[in-house]
C-alpha cells in the first residue's frame, strides 16, 4: 500500500472516531439526566444528606460530560479522555455505593470498549487491565469490610432489579453504539484499503507493461543500431542485402520474428523481386517464387504502392494468406517500404509465427531501421555505378595515353636526358639495354649487374615510368666500372621519384594542352570578331582568308562560294534527288 493510501486510511479512522465520540457524548448527556432522576427515585428511603452524598459523583460526572460536549474548541483527544475518566469514575462510584450487586462491573467493562474505539488497541488493553484490577480490589475491600455499600440496603427487590436493569441498559447501549460506529468505520476503511490495493495493483500492472514496452523498444533500438552499423560500411550490394536480412532476423528474433525477406523493384517498376531472405524458409529456388506483381493483395505490394508500412496482426490458418512468400506457420507480418532520397527501392517483409506479435508502436522503430537499410542499399548502388563509370573513364584514359604521348614526343625534339658524374664516360652497355627492355615490357623495376660476357663490371637499376598503367619511359641508374648491390631503400626511393616524375610530366602535358586550346579559342574569337566587324561580303571573305592563312601559316588560302547543291547538279548535268511528294 502506498504512503498516500495509508494516510487516507488513517484519516478515515480518525474521522469515524470523532463521530463515535460526538455520539457518545450526546447520548451520555441525555441519558445522564434520566439516570440521575432514576437514582434519586431509588434513594427515596434515604435522608436528604444521604441522597446528596450519593448523587454528588453522578452530577459531577454529568457536568463534565456536558462541558466536553458543548466546548467546541476542546481537542477531541481531551474529550475522549474525559469520557474515559467519567466512565471509570462511575464504575468506581457504583462499586462503592452498590457493592458487588451494583452496576460498577458493567461500567468497568465498558471502559476498555470505549478506550479501544477511541484510542486504539493499546489504550484498550491498558483500560481493560485497569478495570480488572479495580474489580479485584473492590471484591477484596467489600469482603474484608473496608467498603460498605449504601444503595442496596434500602432497596426493594423491584427497585434493585430496576437499578441493575437500568445500569445494564445504559452500558449496553453505549457499548453497542460505540461498536456499531467503529464497525461501520472499519468497513469503510477496509473498503478504502481494498480500493487502494486495487489501484496499486493496476498501477503495478501498468508499470510492468510500461517496463516491458520500454524493454521491447530498447531491444528494437539496439538491434536497429547494430544493423545500421553492420550495413553502413558495406559497398557490395549482394553481400549487404544478405547480411542485412540475417542481422534483422537475429536481432529481432527474441521479439518473435521468424522470417525476413528483402524485395527490390525491377527496372520496369512493376514487379518486386526477392533479393535476400533469412529465417525458417530462406530464399526460394524457383524463379516464379522470386518476384511478385505489385498489387494491394499482398502486404509487400500494398506498402510499395502506398509508400507506407502495412501490418497484418492476425491471419487464420484456413484463409488465403496475403503474406508475401509467407514462411510456414506465419501468422503476422509487417511490410516496410525501403525509402531513400525520396524514392521507393523495394520493401522489407518481417514475419512471425505468433498472432499479434507486432504492435502499432513498433512501426516507427522498424521503419527507421528499414530506412537505414534502404540508404545503405542506395549508397552501395551508387558506389557500384560510380566504380563502373570510373573504370570506363580509366579505360578511355588508358587508351588515350599512348596516342597523346606519341603526339607529344613527335612535337618535341628531346625525349631523353642523361647525366654522368665528372670523369665518367656515358655509354650504353648491352646489359643496360636489356634491363631497359625488361622494365618497359614487364612494367616492373629491374636491378641487374653485368654478366661474364661483358668486358667490364657494372650494375644497373631501371625503374619504369608508369602513367595510368601505361609505360611511358624508364629511369636508369648505371654503375659503369664496378658491381653494386641495390638495397631496398635504393629501389624504394627510385620508384617514388619515378612516380612523381610521371605525374609531373603528365601535368605539364595537360597544362600545355590547355594552353593550346586557350590560344585556339582566343584566335577563333579574334577572327570571328574581325569578320563580324564588316557588312560587305567581299570584305568578309578577304578578312576570313587573310586571318585564317596567317594563323595556320598556309601559303594559299581560298574561299569559294558554290551556291545551292541543286545549281551545281544542273551545271554538271545531274538530276537532283528528291524525296517526298511527286
Amino acid at each position: 500500500m502506498s504512503n498516500q493510501s495509508i494516510s487516507d486510511w488513517k484519516s478515515t479512522v480518525e474521522q469515524h472516531r470523532t463521530v463515535i465520540l460526538k455520539q457518545l457524548l450526546a447520548g451520555a448527556v441525555i441519558v445522564g439526566i434520566a439516570g440521575i432522576a432514576l437514582l434519586y427515585a431509588l434513594l427515596s428511603n434515604n435522608s436528604n444528606t444521604g441522597k446528596l452524598i450519593a448523587l454528588a459523583p453522578f452530577v459531577a460526572a454529568w457536568f463534565l460530560l456536558l462541558v466536553a460536549w458543548v466546548w467546541r474548541g476542546l481537542d477531541d483527544r481531551y474529550k475522549a479522555f474525559v469520557l474515559l475518566v467519567v466512565t471509570y469514575g462511575l464504575g468506581v462510584a457504583l462499586f462503592a455505593l452498590g457493592g458487588l450487586s451494583g452496576g460498577g462491573r458493567m461500567w468497568l467493562l465498558l471502559l476498555p470498549v470505549l478506550a479501544f474505539c477511541l484510542f486504539g488497541f493499546g489504550a484498550g488493553v491498558a483500560s481493560g487491565t485497569m478495570s480488572i484490577l479495580t474489580c479485584g480490589l473492590f471484591v477484596l475491600a467489600i469482603n474484608r469490610g473496608w467498603v460498605n455499600p449504601q444503595i442496596g440496603e434500602g432497596l426493594t427487590d423491584s427497585a434493585s432489579l430496576l437499578y441493575q436493569a437500568g445500569s445494564f441498559l445504559v452500558v449496553a447501549m453505549a457499548a453497542m453504539s460505540a461498536l456499531r460506529s467503529f464497525h461501520h468505520g472499519w468497513q469503510e476503511s477496509l473498503a478504502i484499503s481494498s480500493l487502494a490495493n486495487r489501484q496499486l495493483q493496476a498501477q503495478s500492472d501498468e508499470l510492468k507493461e510500461s517496463r516491458e514496452r520500454l524493454g521491447r523498444r530498447a531491444s528494437q533500438l539496439q538491434a536497429t543500431a547494430e544493423i545500421t552499423h553492420a550495413v553502413s560500411s558495406m559497398v557490395d550490394l549482394d553481400k549487404l542485402m544478405i547480411d542485412a536480412v540475417h542481422q534483422i532476423c537475429g536481432g529481432l528474433g527474441p521479439m518473435g520474428v521468424d522470417h525476413v525477406s528483402l524485395f527490390l523493384l525491377d527496372e520496369t517498376q512493376q514487379y518486386a523481386e526477392l533479393k535476400a531472405a533469412a529465417g525458417r524458409v530462406g530464399r526460394p529456388s524457383s524463379e516464379a517464387d522470386q518476384r511478385m506483381e505489385l498489387s494491394e493483395g499482398s502486404a509487400v505490394g500494398w506498402c510499395i504502392v502506398h509508400e507506407k508500412a502495412h501490418m497484418i496482426l492476425s491471419m487464420g490458418r484456413d484463409t488465403d494468406s496475403p503474406l508475401a512468400l509467407a514462411a510456414p506457420g506465419a501468422r503476422s507480418e509487417i511490410a516496410l517500404p525501403l525509402r531513400s532520397r525520396g524514392n521507393i527501392l523495394g520493401a522489407l517483409s518481417i514475419q512471425s509465427g505468433k498472432r499479434t506479435t507486432f504492435e502499432g508502436t513498433d512501426l516507427a522503430v522498424l521503419q527507421m531501421m528499414a530506412d537505414q537499410v534502404a540508404v545503405a542499399i542506395d549508397n552501395a548502388r551508387l558506389f557500384s555505378e560510380t566504380e563502373a563509370a570510373l573504370r570506363e573513364v580509366q579505360v578511355l584514359d588508358i587508351h588515350s595515353v599512348g596516342p597523346t604521348w606519341k603526339e607529344l614526343l613527335a612535337a618535341r625534339s628531346i625525349s631523353q636526358a642523361d647525366y654522368s658524374q665528372p670523369g665518367i664516360e656515358s655509354r650504353e652497355d648491352h646489359f643496360l639495354s636489356e634491363a631497359r627492355q625488361k622494365a618497359a615490357i614487364r612494367g616492373e623495376t629491374v636491378a641487374t649487374t653485368s654478366g661474364l660476357a661483358d668486358d667490364v663490371d657494372g650494375a644497373a637499376l631501371v625503374v619504369p615510368l608508369k602513367l595510368r598503367e601505361q609505360i611511358i619511359g624508364t629511369i636508369a641508374l648505371h654503375e659503369t666500372d664496378h658491381q653494386r648491390q641495390w638495397t631496398g631503400d635504393d629501389i624504394s626511393m627510385a620508384e617514388t621519384i619515378a612516380e612523381q616524375v610521371s605525374l609531373t610530366i603528365d601535368n605539364l602535358r595537360l597544362f600545355e594542352q590547355i594552353q593550346r586550346r586557350a590560344t585556339q579559342e582566343r584566335l577563333v574569337s579574334e577572327i570571328a570578331s574581325r569578320v563580324r566587324a564588316s557588312l560587305d561580303p567581299d570584305t568578309i571573305l578577304k578578312t576570313t582568308v587573310r586571318e585564317l592563312g596567317r594563323v595556320l601559316g598556309a601559303q594559299l588560302t581560298a574561299v569559294e562560294i558554290t551556291g545551292p547543291i541543286e545549281a551545281r547538279a544542273d551545271s554538271l548535268g545531274l538530276e537532283p534527288s528528291w524525296e517526298g511528294e511527286g
